[in-house]
């Protein structure tokens, strides 16, 4: 059996001598057992599992994260007259929350701050009216107001948000459509205009 060698010349004086060194047979060099290259194959088998599992619950997060935002922009259709007009509607649904909260609360004078200082309602001026709903809110119960399906138009410096409200109080329940005429403003956007519009018959004429 041949085996490739490796040499190695040298001079001495006028002897030239060369010395082999059989090298390494490939052949002979130590192989995997097979019990080590199964363990190999189940550690690439548990990785890639893992690799799986965790690309799984990734996408499975990202899914809740999607639903969640659908569900949110589901409950606010938004229209714009005006590229940058859409960007004003989280403030606008902000404004409208805290007016909603303000008046849950029987809040009168951070109910206020919400209308614009221009607001008329039934021939009132804004300081008029305020004064009517502070009676209103002192002889009401607790009151809930809910709001659904909330659609914001903008055009300009003003907004139209139109909305389902539902309003209890004590024994009193009424559900209508609720229209807010806004304008924007250096303290954010007020209520120029609103209108309520019954859906069914209430059973008080107190609102």
């Amino acid at each position: 059996m041949k085996r490739p060698c490796g040499y190695d010349i040298k001079m001495d004086g006028a002897v030239l001598s060369v010395a082999f060194t059989p090298k390494p047979d490939a052949s002979s060099s130590p192989k995997p057992k097979p019990m080590e290259k199964k363990e190999q194959d189940e550690a690439e088998v548990d990785r890639l599992k893992a690799e799986v599992a965790f690309l799984k619950s990734r996408n499975s997060d990202l899914e809740d994260k999607l639903r969640q935002w659908k569900e949110k922009s589901d409950n606010a259709t938004v229209s714009s007259s005006t590229p940058s007009g859409a960007g004003h509607v989280d403030g606008i649904l902000e404004s409208v929350e805290s007016w909603r909260l303000a008046w849950q609360d029987k809040d009168v004078e951070r109910y206020g701050n919400f209308y614009s200082e221009s607001f008329t309602q039934d021939g009132q001026d804004k300081k008029a009216w305020l004064l009517s709903k502070k009676e209103k809110f002192e002889r009401a119960e607790v009151i809930s107001i809910k709001t659904e399906n909330i659609q914001v138009g903008i055009s300009g410096n003003q907004a139209s948000v139109k909305f389902i409200q539902d309003y209890q109080s004590g024994r009193h329940k009424d559900r209508g459509i609720k229209t807010l005429i806004m304008t924007q403003t250096s303290e954010g956007w007020k209520i120029l205009f609103e209108k309520w519009e019954a859906l069914k018959v209430s059973v008080s004429s107190f609102k």
